[in-house]
């Protein structure tokens, strides 16, 4: 079984997200995206910059997507996550510049291709604040770029859209399980048994 990207968006970084538990700031924040295969969801990366050392841990989370209007315009997470990836220390995030960062998940949960998604970053910061303390997540903001949307939570608030999109990739252990269903009234189909002789 392959492992596939199942949708991403690699423009160049144009903008970010300010991620800290403090007013003025993001304390959620995730991308909406489509699953261009089904499979087992193995890993997902974010763009992070790490200002000063708000300590805690950042995971992944993925969400089955909801809209009003349309996919891609006010595309939201709904209902409980469906996968969790293992938490990273924020120490890990490399202060001064832009990274990529792989989460692994636990290749269980399944994803439809053709379905909507929602790629949510949840941290557990320990100390954050708006100065010296918190991460940022890379972005862009030309239009088309992704043909889904960000969603954010600014803190102390609740899920709201945004027309901007996340840099993210989104790995999938794809399934490549064959079903062959042989009508049994086919007679072109049938199997001998085997005589046997004593």
């Amino acid at each position: 079984m392959a492992i596939v990207v199942t949708d991403s968006c690699d423009v160049t970084l144009t903008s970010g997200y300010q991620m800290a538990d403090v007013s003025g700031a993001y304390s959620d924040l995730g991308q909406a995206f489509t699953s261009d295969y089904t499979g087992t969801v193995n890993k997902a990366r974010v763009d992070i910059r790490r200002y000063g050392d708000p300590g805690g841990t950042v995971s992944l989370k993925i969400y089955d997507e909801a809209h009003v209007t349309a996919y891609g315009t006010d595309s939201l997470p709904t209902g409980a996550a469906i996968a969790t990836s293992t938490a990273r220390p924020v120490t890990d995030f490399a202060i001064g510049s832009y990274s990529y960062y792989e989460f692994t998940f636990d290749d269980t949960v399944s994803l439809t291709q053709g379905e909507y998604y929602f790629l949510a970053i949840d941290p557990a910061f320990v100390s954050s604040d708006l100065t010296t303390n918190y991460l940022r997540i890379g972005a862009v903001n030309t239009p088309a770029s992704h043909d889904g949307n960000v969603g954010v939570i600014a803190y102390g608030g609740s899920w709201t859209s945004a027309a901007l999109d996340l840099r993210f990739t989104v790995w999938v252990t794809e399934d490549n399980t064959l079903t062959v269903n042989i009508a049994a009234s086919n007679p072109a189909y049938h199997i001998a048994s085997p005589k046997l002789t004593p």
